[in-house]
């Protein structure tokens, strides 16, 4: 059997509600607040979304392999000055309220997904799974433009 973890960080909205975890359209559990919670999962293709009152995340379609450990990282869209946005979000883009993520192999490491990570590769380009912020990862490759090997990151930084 194939490992589904879905990791929900800590957040102010919605900290006292559960998510439920939509899987191939049927509930198959709840993750809380600052919560992991694992399921066993057949091999193949999948659809992955999450739901809370009426308002979910954007579905998401992956494939794993047998004994393959996925991992998804759950939280609510509404931090910082989105918050204000709340209404919007409930009636007009409820598919947005919550944000599902695939968390890549380098961020598994922790066992929680980290604020930015990156990894260089043998060729000297930095994996973008890794990646947050897109322009981070675009200032990232400008900087280790000039680096051949993982000798010369030390010289960059």
């Amino acid at each position: 059997m194939a490992i589904l973890k879905i990791v929900r960080d800590s957040g102010y909205s919605d900290r006292l509600r559960a998510y439920q975890v939509i899987l191939d359209g049927a509930k198959i559990g709840e993750v809380r607040d600052d919560q992991t919670q694992q399921f066993a999962i057949s091999p193949g293709q999948h659809t992955l979304s999450l739901k809370i009152d009426w308002c979910g995340s954007k579905t998401i379609d992956f494939t794993v392999a047998g004994d393959e450990e996925i991992w998804f990282e759950a939280k609510s869209n509404l931090r910082g000055l989105k918050i204000f946005a709340a209404l919007w979000y409930v009636i007009f883009d409820r598919h947005s309220y919550l944000l599902l993520e695939g968390v890549c192999d380098c961020r598994k490491r922790s066992n929680r997904p980290a604020a930015v990570s990156f990894s260089l590769t043998t060729s000297g380009s930095v994996s973008r799974c890794c990646m947050r912020n897109p322009a981070f990862g675009d200032l990232l490759r400008l900087v280790l433009g000039a680096v051949e090997n993982a000798d010369d990151l030390d010289r960059v930084l």
